[in-house]
């Protein structure tokens, strides 16, 4: 269970009010990938987040407070300050604000939520802005979608551990199929780019061959959707890296090259960009996924790779 209260109990209520500000941030950049941040000094201009530019035009703000337990009359003006802040820097600074949306790690009581209501409802017609909330209930919502849940992992908000321990395990390589590998074409391909320690590759490759048989039996829709979407991932970093390499000095050298720094990509990228709501398997298993990638020649680490696929099958 995603329990924000996780952010003070990590690192005390000051610490905490940081994270949620961060956290914050991240969500707004999820929906909108040019927000930005504006670091606190000598006031924040009742701004936390921004989409839009302060030169021009107008602008969407958000604002984190972090209230954990209560909207009482302190919280209250808290809000008030910060919106009025940001009306007068708007017409001090020359930008338009066309929406505010505070941010609480709080879910309001009735006596609470009539004064918001009361409140945002008459500075909206005062000032032509809208106002949102964001509370405890929203924040939560975004955070167990596939794209929040790695800030989940980022900002430990449900425990590591229970994040976690369903990770599947790790199967040992038996001795005939690492022999039996020996002529498959991810090892070829190896051992054609000069990487001849390969039995680390052959378990990852056994291991991701028993997790993509289970989901597929399985038949669960949004499963086979998430690893069809790593698959994706994986390549993506791979063609990036080895169009890169293809433009280099020495394209032999740079297409070998790929390949250790793939199987780094992957292990730190495994709880972000290649985080797994649904599939809860290791940077070892996605290593395997490459690898597999790899035996059906869609990846590669030398110039001529594909060329490879067709001597072995003739």
């Amino acid at each position: 269970m995603i329990n924000l209260r996780r952010l003070e109990i990590d690192s005390g209520k000051a610490g905490a009010r940081e994270k949620f500000e961060r956290l914050i941030a991240r969500l707004v950049k999820l929906q909108h990938p040019h927000a930005q941040e504006i670091r606190p000094s000598r006031g924040d201009w009742g701004i936390d987040v921004f989409v839009g530019k302060l030169t021009s035009g107008n602008i969407s703000v958000w604002q984190a407070k972090y209230f954990p337990d209560a909207i009482g009359d302190a919280q209250k003006n808290e809000i008030r300050e910060s919106f009025g802040q940001m009306v007068e820097k708007s017409a001090d600074e020359g930008f338009k604000a066309k929406a505010w949306t505070l941010c609480v790690p709080y879910t309001f009581s009735g006596e609470e939520k009539k004064w918001w209501e009361k409140w945002s409802k008459e500075k909206q017609k005062e000032n032509s802005i809208q106002i949102k909330l964001w509370e405890h209930l929203d924040i939560v919502t975004m955070l167990e979608t596939t794209e929040g849940l790695p800030l989940c992992v980022e900002f430990n908000l449900a425990g590591k551990s229970e994040l976690l321990i369903k990770e599947h395990v790790i199967e040992q390589l038996p001795l005939e199929k690492s022999q039996e590998y020996e002529h498959a074409l991810f090892v070829l391909k190896l051992l054609a780019a000069g990487i001849t320690e390969n039995e680390s590759a052959k378990s990852q490759f056994f291991n991701a061959e028993i997790i993509s048989k289970e989901i597929r039996d399985k038949k669960d829709e949004t499963e086979i959707a998430e690893l069809s979407g790593l698959y994706d991932k994986i390549h993506s970093l791979w063609e990036a890296r080895f169009i890169a390499a293809m433009q280099g000095k020495d394209i032999e050298i740079e297409t070998r090259r790929v390949y250790p720094i793939m199987l780094q990509l992957i292990e730190e990228k495994n709880n972000e960009l290649l985080y797994c709501s649904r599939l809860p398997i290791s940077f070892f298993h996605k290593k395997g996924l490459m690898q597999q990638m790899a035996d059906i020649c869609t990846v590669g680490w030398t110039p001529d790779f594909k060329s490879l696929a067709k001597k072995v099958s003739i």
